[in-house]
């Protein structure tokens, strides 16, 4: 018998392996995260210059003024030209200083703002004197420019006007006739001397002195005349001068007849009687309010004790010299200060009726011109739907 064969099992075959991927490969990783830190290094470090530099510091000068160690700021808007380390707002009013010079806040009428350098001001000895004006060791300064003739020692403010050692000022200019050892500033522009009278610095002619006295609501009289800040009254045949007596504001009155003055601003509160008193043209004509008795005429007052337009008599309710229809004085009062009133009958907003409104219930509501009763709301007089 042929020997018995033994099988041999085959030999196991290694199983093949796939190579790995491009994006699996451990190199591809390390190079891609080397490359994005060095790029990125390189890219800072050419461009560091452009990066925001953070301002750690900042204070606060006043409520207007703050500052860092890289610029001043006005309500949080840059201010070029100015040197944070030296500079200070000057109170009260409008001027600023730095180790270069001294400047004026000059404020636009649409909100905008800019700084003026005073020419050749002297930043380390000047000074605020009031809100329009100031000084240093060698002159004296009104908004931006030198006042003239001004002696810096011995300038000193008296309200709205000025003087020196030598002079009566009025803002940037010399009183021109002011005698100084008697002149006296009175308010609201008027000042007089042992012979002349002034409104703004400039003389008022013919007004005399001995009797001239402010009256109010810049208006002012002597033995002679009334004045209206500097225009002396013309006064109608159905005036009576010497009785003529401003009550307030807005009306006045002699012993026959009543009076309401016109708005300085046209088209605004004019009565619609006849002119009666006049002052060269200037706004702010009386005109006679023909129905009122001036027997029984007194102006209203709210609850802070301003007149607000409003008169009666034992006939009528007025408002702004117009009688208001269908008031009844009695029991006239005002709803708040929002040119709403009302009676035991009625409801008014300024001079009309308000149809339907019940005074009873009749109130404001907070203080934007709404109103409400148990019917309706309304708005300036008018009801919402």
């Amino acid at each position: 018998m042929p020997p018995e064969q033994i099988k041999v099992p085959a030999p196991i075959q290694p199983e093949a392996t796939k190579p790995p991927l491009f994006w699996e490969r451990k190199i591809v990783w390390v190079s891609l995260v080397v490359i994005i830190f060095v790029g990125g290094g390189m890219y800072f470090f050419f461009h560091q210059t452009a990066l925001p530099v953070a301002h750690t510091t900042t204070t606060i000068i006043d409520n207007r003024f703050s500052k860092d160690n890289g610029a001043v700021y006005y309500y949080g808007d840059k201010v070029s030209g100015l040197d944070p380390a030296t500079f200070e707002a000057l109170t009260p009013g409008q001027y600023l200083k730095d180790k270069n010079g001294v400047y004026v806040l000059q404020i636009g009428i649409e909100g905008g703002f800019g700084i003026i350098q005073i020419p050749g001001a002297d930043p380390s000895s000047f000074m605020v004197i009031d809100s329009k004006s100031g000084k240093d060791k060698s002159h004296v300064y009104f908004d931006t420019h030198i006042i003239e003739d001004a002696d810096p020692s011995s300038y000193v403010p008296l309200d709205g006007y000025a003087k020196d050692v030598r002079h009566i000022f009025y803002s940037d200019k010399i009183v021109v006739g002011a005698d100084y050892a008697s002149f006296d500033v009175l308010k609201n522009g008027y000042a007089k001397d042992s012979r002349n009278v002034f409104y703004n610095g400039k003389l008022i002619s013919d007004a005399d002195t001995q009797t001239f006295k402010l009256i109010s609501c810049n208006f002012a009289k002597d033995k002679n005349a009334l004045y209206y800040f500097d225009k002396r009254a013309v006064f109608g045949s159905s005036v009576d001068p010497r009785n003529f007596d401003l009550i307030d504001c807005f009306y006045a009155k002699d012993n026959n007849h009543v009076y309401f003055k016109d708005s300085d601003l046209p088209d605004l509160a004019h009565g619609d009687g006849p002119v009666a008193i006049t002052f060269n043209n200037f706004l702010g004509n009386f005109r006679q309010v023909e129905a009122a008795d001036p027997k029984t005429f007194a102006v209203l007052s709210d609850e802070y004790g301003h007149g607000r337009g409003y008169a009666k008599d034992k006939n009528n309710v007025y408002f702004f010299g117009r009688i208001i229809d269908y008031a009844d004085p009695p029991s006239f009062s005002f709803v708040g200060n929002y040119y709403y009133s009302k009676d035991n009958h009625n409801v008014y907003f300024g001079i009309s009726l308000i149809q339907g409104a019940d005074p009873n219930t009749f109130v404001l509501i907070g203080t934007n011109w709404k109103a409400k009763d148990k019917n309706a709301t309304y708005y300036q007089g008018n009801r919402i739907p």
